[in-house]
């Protein structure tokens, strides 16, 4: 419990409640239950460095895991007005809903898919900006060798992002009438509105972030090789500190 009389309804909150519980029979199983203030840490292309007040599931058994997490990373605050200007911008309460089962080998290899799914609550505030939804996909895959000597890392993740959902879906047959498509794209279009909706503000494209770590360990010596590439429209709500549009190798030793 962290308690601070700086918390105050027209700011995020301060104020961190959190109780956690786990259940480790045997090695290699464990379930692991927190509730309350956290801050998930799985990767920067996903989601870190932000908090979210709900709870947090975690199991394994043997090779099998998975991770679960649901709650909110931002409480609604009124928007603020005097006579003239907006003295103060609305924020709506915005929600993450995350799942990320893995497959492991041994202590060799771990293979991990990531779904992010954020959303803002329209009807949580009257405000002039828009309510936004947000999905993060991808695959991350560790690979270790020759006693930990060779250890490499890839991620690779794709977002999709909505900038005004206040009005829900464009019907199907109005997209593709509008666009001229086919009878086969409208099930494409009714399959994307299952992640995210789709509506004239829906960023078209699907922004890519790829991830790259190579570390050598010998003759007492580390070498590490690091490559990084974020499309610049690439977006995770669970990561608003990411670094985007961006392209480069770094070596260190």
């Amino acid at each position: 419990v962290l308690y601070s009389n700086q918390d105050k309804d027209y700011r995020q909150p301060v104020n961190q409640y959190g109780a956690g519980l786990i259940y480790r029979p045997f090695k290699n199983v464990h379930l692991k239950l927190n509730a309350g203030d956290m801050f998930p840490r799985y990767d920067d292309l996903f989601f870190m460095g932000i908090r979210n007040r709900g709870f947090e599931v975690e199991g394994r058994l043997k090779f099998l895991s998975f991770a679960f997490i649901s709650g909110k990373i931002s409480r609604s605050v009124d928007e603020q007005r005097d006579s003239l200007f907006i003295t103060r911008s609305g924020v709506y309460e915005r929600t993450v809903t995350g799942f990320v089962p893995a497959i492991h080998f041994g202590n060799n290899a771990t293979t991990k898919l990531y779904y992010m799914h954020f959303e803002d609550d329209k009807n949580s505030i009257e405000s002039s900006t828009r309510p936004e939804e947000n999905v993060v996909v991808g695959v991350s895959q560790m690979i270790r060798a020759h006693q930990n000597r060779i250890i490499l890392n890839f991620q690779a993740a794709a977002s999709l992002l909505n900038r005004d959902i206040s009005s829900g879906n464009t019907p199907t047959d109005s997209i593709v009438n509008v666009l001229a498509l086919d009878s086969d794209a409208g099930k494409w279009i009714d399959r994307a509105k299952k992640l995210i909706p789709v509506n004239e503000y829906r960023v078209t494209n699907v922004p890519l972030a790829l991830k790259g770590n190579l570390m050598l360990n010998y003759l007492k010596n580390s070498f590490t090789l690091d490559y990084r590439y974020v499309q610049d429209g690439f977006t995770s709500f669970g990561n608003p500190y990411l670094l985007r549009d961006i392209s480069g190798y770094s070596i260190y030793d």
